[in-house]
């Protein structure tokens, strides 16, 4: 599975080992690893340091960074893995904090990034073992989101319960909200959920809403023949009026206005 052009995704597998697996590379590698833990734990040994990877961590490993890592003892290590090499164009994503050098470790306490990473390295393993014309690019692909959700992370961690919230409001856009409801999904009061909702993200959570609509309307507008009211219906306005009145105030046009320009 060697690339020609020096660049891409090598090799990527999902592993369950015992304690009986290790791996000692004290000249490094000439590629990067990056390892995802599903379950149990594995080890990583980096300039005499010891660091455990379990569930929901990411370790990645750069190239000629001299190594040993495996399964800690009494332990099954169940991860996903990928050997690759950053091109000149993705490069600029992997620049994350390194301790020690030459290593990058990061924690995903999110259960819904915990999946959207996960998802990330089926398409790594899938289109790893293609040989179709962009099967390398598609996987570089997913190595960057699984390096900019690191990122993403990294720059101010939402509460997990507003996180789950705006999740919640991703997946149900076209639908009537009720904060009751969506607190009660969350375990929280609604007025609790509000006030800690504003209190993260600086916006209550119909503005956060009225905001997620627009910009999905932003992009039917653009890509789709869709008439205004269509797209007004699609994303959970059920007056056109308002629609195209809280539209104007975010994109400081009409929406037909938008889609001429």
């Amino acid at each position: 599975m060697k690339i020609a052009d020096g660049s891409g995704i090598i090799i990527s597998d999902h592993f369950n080992e015992n304690d009986t697996y290790g791996v000692k590379r004290l000249a490094g590698m000439k590629d990067w690893l990056i390892t995802f833990t599903l379950s149990g734990e594995g080890y990583f040994i980096i300039n005499g340091e010891e660091k455990r990877s379990k569930a929901g961590d990411i370790a990645i490993i750069k190239s000629e960074t001299p190594h040993c890592y495996g399964t800690r003892k009494g332990q099954i290590w169940n991860f996903v893995w990928a050997h690759f090499v950053p091109n000149a164009e993705n490069l600029k994503w992997t620049q994350l904090p390194e301790s020690p050098p030459g290593f990058i470790f990061h924690s995903i306490d999110n259960s819904h990034q915990q999946k959207r990473v996960l998802r990330a390295f089926k398409r790594v393993i899938h289109d790893s073992r293609q040989t179709n014309l962009h099967s390398n690019e598609l996987c570089i692909n997913a190595i960057n989101e699984v390096f900019l959700l690191i990122s993403q992370s990294l720059s101010k961690p939402l509460d997990p319960r507003v996180a789950k919230a705006i999740h919640l409001l991703e997946t149900k856009l076209k639908e009537p909200v009720q904060i009751d409801h969506l607190a009660e999904a969350i375990g929280l009061s609604s007025s609790r959920l509000s006030h800690l909702f504003k209190a993260e993200t600086g916006h209550s959570i119909i503005e956060t809403l009225n905001k997620m609509r627009l910009r999905q309307a932003a992009l039917l507008l653009e890509h789709t023949r869709r008439s205004a009211s269509e797209v007004a219906w699609d994303v959970g306005f059920q007056n056109y009026n308002h629609f195209a009145n809280q539209f104007k105030a975010i994109y400081g046009m009409n929406p037909m206005q938008y889609r001429n320009k």
